[in-house]
């Protein structure tokens, strides 16, 4: 991704790459890493929308 994430999506699968930080995923399955500089990842499926930020620590 343009925003220094690594993404795997496995087959089959139906994705859509709205910005450099925004996938929209129908179906499929996806891992991706963040390296440090990335400021974030946000993954749409359906109704859930998940945002991955880099630098934050668990609560």
């Amino acid at each position: 991704m343009p925003g220094g994430a690594i993404v795997s999506i496995a087959a089959p699968a139906s994705f859509s790459i709205l910005d450099a930080s925004t996938l929209e995923m129908t179906i499929g399955k996806l891992t991706a890493r963040l390296p440090e500089q990335a400021d974030e990842l946000v993954v749409r499926a359906g109704k859930d929308h998940i945002r991955i930020l880099v630098g934050e620590e668990d609560p």
